[in-house]
């Protein structure tokens, strides 16, 4: 085989790597923005969830959805889906009270467990979703 041959190999298998290598979005993300879509946890039966300033309700699709209140009374919506419902890290979607959005994959397993004393703003939930973004459950 010649050196010309091999290069043209050497660069079809490394491109096909590559492109195998591009992500999409997980499921879990959309799965959660399908749920956001179609469940306010404002307008659902909530119950204590994991931490004392959470509120949830497990869905049909078994996704936890809920309410958090942070520390300055700020009430953030949240959708989850576990590692354990696909085959990537799972997600969780912290939607704020203008509308913004967080997505924070992997971290937690079962359910939503935030550190206990309360966050006490956005910007301290922001800071642990940076912190904890992409961490193995």
């Amino acid at each position: 085989m010649t050196f010309a041959k091999k290069m043209k190999i050497l660069v079809l298998l490394t491109t096909a790597l590559a492109i195998a290598g591009c992500s999409s979005p997980s499921k879990s993300k959309e799965d959660v923005d399908a749920a956001a879509k179609t469940q306010d946890p404002a307008k659902l039966s909530l119950e204590a969830g994991g931490i004392p300033y959470g509120k949830r309700i497990i869905l049909p699709s078994r996704i936890e959805a809920g309410i958090l209140t942070l520390g300055d009374g700020e009430q953030v919506k949240y959708w989850f889906k576990s590692h354990h419902l696909g085959d990537d890290l799972g997600c969780t979607r912290f939607e704020y009270s203008d509308g913004s959005v967080d997505y924070l994959e992997g971290r937690f397993c079962c359910e939503v467990l935030l550190p206990d004393p309360r966050i006490a703003d956005r910007n301290g939930l922001r800071k642990f979703i940076a912190d904890n973004d992409g961490i193995l459950p």
